[in-house]
């Protein structure tokens, strides 16, 4: 339904304010962390359904 464009994705900082606004704005969001690297990956759609990743660095992932 989104045509020709699935996804982006963006490297970002903050998971922990992240969460928190994406928690106060009632945003759902999946969670998978990389095993390679420990790096988070926050999965989540915009209003148009469209697929956004935001990825954070490992040394955020503690307590994740």
């Amino acid at each position: 339904p989104t045509g020709l464009f699935d996804h982006i994705a963006f490297s970002c900082t903050g998971l922990a304010d992240m969460r928190a606004n994406l928690a106060k704005h009632g945003i759902g969001y999946e969670t998978r962390i990389i095993p390679r690297d420990r790096q988070t990956q926050l999965f989540l759609h915009d209003p148009d359904g469209v697929a956004v990743e935001l990825n954070f660095p490992p040394n955020e992932t503690t307590g994740a």
